[in-house]
């Protein structure tokens, strides 16, 4: 059975969303592929926010998967315990997906097609 809650909370919620690790990590390629200082600032403004945001997430999913593992260390838990903890799990983790899609599409609005292009072949 910890075996079995293990690996539902490692499929569930384990790993880094792949988008997420292209928009916080970007300030090398920012400034080598956006001219304006102005424009600069601010896409690295929203990869800031962005990062402190995921982390926060990242956090509380921490405690609840331990919170997860404590259930199930419990004699007296019913399915429902856990239910009701992998809901909280998975809106925590549908607003981290939310929040890099939003910063996503701000970025976008912020640069030309060319731009974006050549700043994400440094992440190739």
């Amino acid at each position: 059975m910890i075996v079995a809650t293990a690996t539902a909370l490692i499929i569930l919620f384990g790993g880094g969303n792949a988008l997420e690790n292209y928009l916080v990590d970007i300030k090398k390629p920012v400034n080598a592929t956006l001219e304006s200082k102005e424009t600069r600032g601010q896409v690295l403004s929203l990869s800031k926010t962005l990062d402190r945001q995921l982390k926060g997430l990242n956090k509380e999913l921490t405690k609840m998967s331990e919170g997860l593992l404590e259930l199930h260390t419990q004699y007296d838990s019913k399915p429902e315990d856990f239910e009701v903890t992998i809901g909280k799990m998975m809106s925590k983790r549908e607003e981290g997906q939310k929040a890099i899609l939003e910063t996503r599409n701000e970025m976008k609005q912020l640069m030309s097609k060319e731009e974006w292009t050549q700043m994400f072949s440094f992440k190739k």
